[in-house]
């Protein structure tokens, strides 16, 4: 009698799964969660993680500046090295001396995490998907995202909980009727109403223009913290 063979469903993306799949998934937890502040300030919400776990986000070997191929990661880079440029000029500010920026990733990442600040993924599975030709998401990853949206409101509200959420991608647009209906509304720093979108790689305008419009952002957040 043949023996049935059970599929796996992974709980990060919904996709029958590999144990190669399960074990990678784990692996970026267990990443996240070593730098993952006890009260989340602002959690940055990003679409998926690069399909290589040696270039994920919270991975201190990652290398500050590195380049994995995925414009959202790429994106999260930029907003590491941003974000922890702006902590740095408070920590100067608040001390009156001036701050040495930490030496590698991981001290940069810990930097981070000190500040209440969190990526996570609102896909927390990298999901292969290709652009036409005028760069919008394949039909694979709407079609995902769409059947994890409840699973990704809940986790916000009652997982991270969050004192205030970026959406860090373009592609989480359709998030923002999900978030605002299961009470997060208030908790959104949208800009011009929605995603805050990621600098093109290589283009020092867009960059510069990121960095201003994610401090704009968090200025917006920190004075809306302080009327509450």
């Amino acid at each position: 009698m043949a023996e049935t063979v059970k599929t796996i469903y992974c709980d990060g993306c919904g996709r029958a799964a590999a144990p190669e799949h399960i074990a990678q998934r784990l692996a970026r937890l267990e990443m996240a969660t070593r730098f993952r502040p006890i009260h989340i300030g602002v959690l940055f919400l990003a679409a998926m993680p690069p399909q290589r776990v040696e270039d994920y986000f919270y991975n201190p070997e990652a290398g500050l500046a590195g380049h994995d191929g995925s414009p959202d990661h790429n994106g999260a880079r930029m907003l590491l090295e941003a974000l922890l440029a702006r902590s740095l000029r408070s920590v100067q500010r608040e001390a009156g001396v001036a701050a040495a920026p930490p030496e590698d990733r991981e001290a940069a990442l810990g930097e981070f995490q000190r500040r209440g600040y969190y990526l996570a993924d609102a896909v927390e599975c990298p999901v292969p998907v290709q652009s036409d030709g005028a760069g919008q998401d394949a039909e694979q990853f709407r079609a995902v995202l769409a059947q994890l949206t409840p699973t990704v409101v809940k986790r916000v509200h009652f997982s991270y909980k969050p004192k205030q959420v970026v959406l860090l991608s373009m592609r989480l647009g359709s998030l923002i009727p999900a978030l605002e209906q299961g009470g997060l509304g208030d908790r959104l720093l949208l800009d011009q109403g929605g995603p805050l979108e990621l600098p093109l790689e290589g283009s020092a305008a867009s960059e510069a223009e990121f960095r201003e419009r994610l401090a704009a952002l968090l200025q917006a957040g920190a004075s809306r913290s302080r009327g509450a």
